[in-house]
């Protein structure tokens, strides 16, 4: 089902008239330039267009609260993505007074309100991270509150009966409540049974208090505890064995020492008609070389058959699913056969789900600087940047029997050439460097409010897909 709502997406797939058997030409190899004028803006038809849909800044807002949204991933034990924590990651993580807290609360609800929120909201929670004296600002009601939860930074607070009416408030106005690090003294009882979740730092505490304090919770069954932070293996594994339910941070984007690579036979045979389709290989050789799988021509069949395609009539047969697929777009889906395999995990999953945020992104950012040919390659530069971390190997021998083009293997490889910035663009949401993010938008001559947009589009684009 995955498939069929990629399809869907790129609004590509028509019934073609009777007797047409052209296929649909969108590989070619782009003529991309061997660097990209990063003075250059984007063209003014393309931000009138979308001029409207961009968060503006609340007037007399300092420059220094004006940043980038920035997101994490929260999973469940399965590895299934519950929702995103949206935030603005300050730089130099500046201790900021009561005032200009509030203030950055104010930014971020802006930002998050002008974007497409109730759309990614169908799809996924939003975790949405509020100082306690933030709760009562009238700027929380500009929040839907379907899938929204506030999660409410206690630290400093007085956790007394004035805060827990305001909590009550929130929550009997369909809000959900979250607490971050609440600790285990009077007034936390009330707190607990209004929470729909609790979230704790697990950088922040001492293991053993921090394993004792999860303890005195587990008598909550209705109320996941997350763990914050958690950022690769080991700490996966840790809040694992302390009994957490939920675990935000890219954990599940990182290769694992010690274990073996996952190249297997299903992948290569993906890799080499991934080959055959950059090379355009005449159809009836693609015809062949995909049902020399038992599987392959049903995954495709089905694929291209799916209601949420339109198609007109049924495809019967590979001939005719080469012909109405073309070349760019059977090129795309091996790329997500890759991550989706019959041998694939529920993290391969969450890991597909981050590659096409990644990939959509990146794609995006290309879209308004490059040509429409060198934007179709940013996407597989995208994708294909997390496939060292999906076979559990080097990007040099993820990518060895793939037959890339120059500069998308520089891409990847030495993160150079001229595919290169928007990449590394993408990437720097992901690990909150403002500094990083900063200089790169400013060289390609992006803004805050066009990142923030585009951004949101593509968490947006990948939720609905793997919804």
């Amino acid at each position: 089902m995955i498939f069929g709502r990629w399809w869907k997406s790129t609004g590509k797939v028509t019934d073609a008239p009777a007797g047409t058997d052209k296929p649909s030409d969108g590989l070619v190899t782009p003529a991309a330039p061997d660097s990209v004028n990063v003075e250059a803006p984007p063209s003014p038809v393309r931000q009138e267009e979308m001029e409207w849909a961009l968060p503006q800044p609340l007037p007399g807002v300092p420059a220094s609260m004006q940043k980038f949204l920035l997101r994490e991933p929260v999973l469940d034990r399965q590895h299934a993505v519950l929702g995103y924590d949206f935030a603005f990651r300050h730089v130099d993580n500046e201790a900021l007074s009561v005032a200009d807290r509030q203030l950055a609360d104010e930014t971020l609800i802006s930002a998050l309100v002008q974007i497409d929120l109730h759309s990614f909201s169908g799809h996924r929670t939003t975790f949405i991270g509020l100082s306690a004296t933030s709760l009562a600002g009238t700027w929380v009601d500009m929040l839907p509150c379907e899938s929204v939860v506030l999660v409410i930074d206690v630290k400093g607070a007085e956790l007394d009966a004035e805060f827990a009416d305001r909590c009550r408030h929130r929550v009997e106005q369909g809000y959900a409540l979250a607490f971050d690090d609440l600790p285990d003294e009077a007034g936390a009882q009330e707190l607990q049974d209004l929470a729909r979740y609790l979230r704790f730092n697990l950088h922040g505490w001492d293991a053993q208090v921090l394993s004792q304090r999860l303890a005195s919770l587990h008598h909550l069954k209705n109320c996941p505890i997350i763990a914050r932070d958690v950022g690769c293996e080991d700490d996966y594994q840790a809040a694992l064995k302390m009994g957490f339910d939920a675990f935000q941070g890219y954990y599940f984007a990182q290769k694992s020492p010690g274990l073996p690579d996952h190249i297997d036979a299903n992948r290569l045979r993906v890799m080499e008609l991934l080959n055959l389709t950059a090379q355009h290989a005449e159809f009836a050789v693609l015809d062949d070389a995909i049902k020399h799988d038992v599987l392959l021509p049903y995954k495709l069949l089905t694929f291209i058959n799916c209601p949420l395609n339109g198609l007109g009539r049924k495809i019967e047969s590979i001939a005719q699913a080469l012909m109405y697929l073309g070349y760019e777009p059977l090129y795309r889906w091996l790329t997500l056969l890759l991550f989706n395999d019959d041998a694939s995990s529920p993290r391969d999953r969450a890991l597909l789900q981050h590659a096409l945020v990644r990939a959509r992104l990146t794609e995006t950012l290309g879209k308004q600087l490059l040509s429409a040919q060198a934007a179709d390659q940013l996407f597989i530069v995208g994708i294909f940047s997390l496939l060292d971390v999906l076979l559990n190997t080097t990007m040099a021998q993820a990518i060895e029997r793939l037959n890339l083009t120059e500069d998308v293997t520089r891409a990847l490889l030495q993160r150079h050439g001229p595919y290169a910035p928007f990449l590394r663009l993408a990437i720097a949401f992901e690990q909150a460097d403002q500094r990083q993010i900063e200089q790169l938008s400013g060289s390609l001559g992006l803004d805050a409010r066009q990142l923030n947009q585009w951004h949101m589009d593509a968490i947006n684009w990948a939720s609905a897909i793997d919804a």
